[in-house]
C-alpha cells in the first residue's frame, strides 16, 4: 500500500490496478471517479515513479526479500516505512536523501545495511540496529544530521568508512566489544 498526500489515495479499484499504460489507478475516496495518482515505469527492471516527491507513507509487501539499490532514493517526503520480516538486505543508496524520514523500524530479519542506505535522511532522529546485522555500509548515515540517538547491537563487526560522518546531532553512540574493523573518517 502506498499513501499519498492528503489522503487522496485509498482503495484499488480492481484486483489488476494498473492500465494499459502501466499507470497505478486509485479510487478517490471522497468521490466515486477513479483517480490517477502514481505513474509506474519500468526500465531494466527498476521501478521509476514519476511522483515520488508526493508519496509519505510505504508498506512493502511481504513477498519482498530485499529492497534493491536506489529503491527509494530521493523520495523527499517519505516520512514513515514499514519492512516486512521477509526482507534480508537494505541496498545501497536505498532511502538516500529521504529527507523527511522520521520513523523507521528495521525489522530482525536484516542482515546488512548497503553503503549510503540512509544518507542525509536529515529527518531521522534515532535508528536501532537489529541483531542480525554484522555490517554497516560505507556512510550509511553519513549527513543524518537531526540524528541524535544510534543503538548498534554486538553483532555488528564492521562499521564502514564515513558511516556516521556529519552526524552534527548524534549525541549518543555506543560502539559494540565485538568490532573488528572501524574504518577510517568514520
Amino acid at each position: 500500500s502506498i499513501f499519498i498526500k492528503g489522503n487522496k489515495m485509498k482503495e484499488k479499484i480492481s484486483n489488476n490496478p494498473y492500465d494499459a499504460n502501466q499507470q497505478l489507478i486509485f479510487r478517490n475516496s471522497t468521490t466515486s471517479s477513479p483517480t490517477i495518482i502514481i505513474k509506474i515505469i519500468y526500465d531494466n527492471e527498476k521501478l521509476i515513479n514519476e511522483n515520488k516527491e508526493m508519496i509519505e507513507i510505504i508498506n512493502i509487501t511481504k513477498n519482498c526479500t530485499a529492497i534493491k539499490d536506489h529503491s527509494f532514493e530521493n523520495y523527499s517526503s517519505l516520512q514513515s516505512i514499514e519492512i516486512p520480516t521477509t526482507i534480508t538486505r537494505i541496498g545501497s543508496y536505498s532511502f538516500s536523501n529521504c529527507t523527511s524520514l522520521r520513523n523507521i523500524t528495521i525489522p530482525e530479519s536484516i542482515k546488512e545495511l548497503g553503503d549510503h542506505s540512509f544518507e542525509n535522511c536529515s529527518s531521522l532522529q534515532s535508528f536501532k540496529i537489529p541483531k542480525t546485522v554484522s555490517k554497516l555500509g560505507n556512510y550509511s548515515f553519513s549527513c543524518c544530521s537531526s540524528l541524535q540517538k544510534i543503538e548498534i547491537s554486538e553483532s555488528v563487526i564492521t562499521i564502514g568508512v564515513g558511516t556516521f560522518s556529519k552526524c552534527s546531532s548524534l549525541n549518543e553512540i555506543t560502539i559494540p566489544s565485538k568490532i573488528t574493523e572501524l574504518k577510517d573518517s568514520t
